[in-house]
């Protein structure tokens, strides 16, 4: 609310005069009434001539009574309500009176007014009117329905007796409810030309069975000319109504502004009572009170609904022209709003699971080690559930749509920053309009993710022992069946049949020399396939490098003047090691050539006359362990290569 204070030095703002000028204007009951007693009507001083004399020529007419008067049922400013009996009908009727210290002209015109009005509104929602009887002192008795219920106000903040007395276990449910019936009566009266002028919880009565109907027209205005037995609204100038649901051109001035939007505003105030639990006007002193009559209304609580603060300050507007066209536009935005609760239901806890995910997020960007990656993505389902839900049910739902949209921008970013851009372009597909920023924020996402990828994928394959499989296990099959053959074919009938001895070194020179040409040859012919891969060229390299080192050992176990056996011990301890590092550095599975050549090392020693053979099988053993390595692999390949060229192959 605008400060109204007067400024020591500047000029007195003008709402400030326009609340002095209204002061000025109060008489010493009004004054009372506005701070003292702000839920009672405040009833204008002047009735309407036409309607004294309509009363006069009523009343100087003998009436029969009719009606036999018992206990009371309530009193009001003016007026007296008696249970009766209705004695032609036989029926328990209500009778409105005039209080007797009351009685005048004045109030003997405005009961009968009131009976008018009513006698012209026949609708369900409206307390009806059965007849006019006279008193036997001459006085006006009004027949009214007798409801056996109470006033809204006492139910309307009373959840367990609503659900007791009629079955609503939804109190804000049942409160709207009754409002767009009483919304239903105004809109009639209005289309019949009355304005009610003092619409309150007090003056709506609740039925046993859960009727709702609009009572005391006691102040209702016309806006047509033929009913002028009412006062006319052009003529409403003077301050009337309850002060704690006062439109602003009810408090009177020199131009009557009343007009069916004031009962509009009457009844955005009873819906401000339905959601805040108390009237939207209050003041400590006459200034506070006319200042929020005048200019705004106290906040509504922070758990009543958007939609529906958004109803009732529309209804509350200052300005006539910015509130609803009618009662039926109001009924039926709080009908749209209770076709649509479910959704604001839904989308409201959907919110509240949406606070819990910015705060587990803004834990995980700080490293929290406590931070559940679970319970993230569990919060993530429920808010994409619960605002998906809500929109399914209303797609209108704007709270809804606005945290569906809050939802996947923190998931998108989360999911980026984390390394997930599958994810985080997923959730970006879900955005109607992503903004560019965001979707900026995915693509370098994924220009980094692919390049990681491709990192990956490359020191994948530089481990894949896959990749040139079929070239080691030819170099094996080569170098195993020569080095088998070679020993004992070579070794044992070859070098004789050339002249060499039993105890030269020279054939020893000449194999590995001869495999170290081959194998030169064979890695150039399979270069891609040898250099492809760290793991194909530390084969390579082993091979070349044993066969490449056993001349020099071999000169140096001859300048040592070793014998030809002590050197083949030698040669296989020298093999064994190197299969020992191959098999650590390498591949396990290599592990088997350890052992042939570490025993081929202890026969040696025993066994001298046997080292051709040893030698012989010991190859043997280093071919096969490199074939069984290497079969299952090509097994799988040639399956893969068959079902690739069935899968060319056109079905017949």
């Amino acid at each position: 609310m605008a400060d109204l204070d007067r400024t020591q030095d500047g000029p007195e703002p003008p709402a400030e005069r326009r609340v002095d000028a209204f002061l000025h204007t109060l008489e010493m009951t009004e004054d009372a009434t506005l701070v003292r007693a702000p839920l009672s009507t405040i009833e204008p001083r002047r009735a309407d001539t036409d309607a004294a004399r309509k009363a006069g020529a009523l009343l100087a007419v003998p009436r029969s009574n009719g009606v036999r008067l018992e206990e009371v049922l309530g009193e009001g400013g003016m007026g007296v309500v008696y249970l009766a009996e209705q004695e032609s009908l036989g029926r328990k009727v209500a009778v409105k009176q005039v209080r007797a210290e009351s009685r005048s002209a004045t109030t003997t015109t405005r009961l009968l007014q009131e009976a008018w009005v009513i006698g012209q509104l026949e609708h369900p929602n409206i307390l009806p009117v059965y007849d006019i009887a006279t008193s036997d002192e001459g006085d006006p008795l009004i027949v009214l329905k007798r409801i056996e219920g109470v006033e809204w106000g006492q139910l309307m903040h009373d959840a367990a007796t609503v659900k007791r007395r009629f079955r609503a276990p939804d109190l804000l449910e049942w409160n709207l409810d009754v409002m767009t019936r009483v919304c239903d009566a105004v809109h009639f009266a209005h289309s019949r030309g009355f304005i009610h002028r003092d619409l309150k919880p007090e003056n709506v009565l609740i039925g046993e069975l859960g009727e709702v109907y609009v009572a005391d027209w006691g102040i209702a205005v016309s806006t047509r000319e033929d009913q002028r037995v009412v006062p006319l609204a052009r003529d409403a100038k003077e301050i009337a109504g309850t002060p704690a649901y006062m439109a602003p051109e009810m408090l009177g001035g020199e131009v009557s502004r009343i007009s069916e939007k004031t009962d509009v505003y009457l009844l955005g105030a009873v819906l401000y009572e339905v959601l805040g639990g108390e009237p939207p006007h209050q003041g400590k002193d006459l200034r506070a009170m006319i200042t929020s009559i005048l200019m705004d209304v106290a906040e509504l609580p922070d758990s009543v609904p958007a939609a529906l603060r958004a109803i009732t300050l529309r209804a509350l507007e200052v300005d006539p022209d910015a509130r609803f066209e009618s009662p039926l536009q109001l009924r039926l935005a709080l009908e749209g709003y209770l076709r649509h609760r479910g959704s604001e239901q839904l989308g409201a806890r959907a919110l509240e699971r949406l606070a819990q995910l910015e705060a587990s997020l803004a834990r995980a960007a700080a490293g929290d080690p406590e931070h559940d990656a679970q319970a993230l993505h569990g919060l993530v389902s429920e808010c994409r559930f619960g605002f998906r839900e809500a929109l399914s049910q209303w797609p209108e739902n704007a709270s809804a749509r606005r945290g569906l949209e809050r939802t996947l921008t923190l998931v998108v970013e989360h999911s980026a920053r984390e390394g997930n851009p599958k994810a985080a372009r997923a959730y970006l597909s879900e955005l109607d309009s992503p903004s560019a920023e965001l979707t900026a924020l995915v693509v370098a996402a994924e220009k980094e993710h692919a390049a990681r990828e491709g990192r990956l994928a490359q020191l994948e394959k530089h481990h894949d022992q896959r990749t040139g499989m079929r070239t080691r296990t030819l170099f094996a099959v080569v170098l195993g069946t020569l080095w088998t053959l070679t020993p004992v074919v070579g070794g044992e009938w070859l070098a004789p049949a050339l002249g060499y001895d039993m105890e030269s070194f020279a054939p020893l020179y000449i194999v590995p020399t001869f495999c170290l040409f081959l194998v030169l040859g064979l890695g150039y012919w399979a270069r891609e396939s040898m250099m492809a891969t760290p793991l194909n060229r530390r084969f390579f390299a082993s091979i070349v490098a044993l066969l490449a080192m056993q001349p020099w050992l071999l000169h140096l176990a001859q300048v040592q003047q070793l014998s030809l056996s002590a050197t083949f011990s030698f040669l296989f301890a020298y093999w064994a090691a190197l299969a020992c590092m191959a098999s650590i550095s390498l591949d396990v599975q290599l592990f088997p050539m350890v052992v042939g050549y570490g025993v081929a090392s202890g026969l040696s020693l025993h066994y001298p006359h046997a080292n051709l053979r040893i030698m012989a099988v010991a190859n043997f053993v280093f071919m096969l362990t490199l074939l069984r390595m290497g079969l299952p692999v090509l097994r799988e390949d040639h399956e893969r290569r068959l079902a690739e060229r069935r899968s060319r192959v056109p079905p017949p």
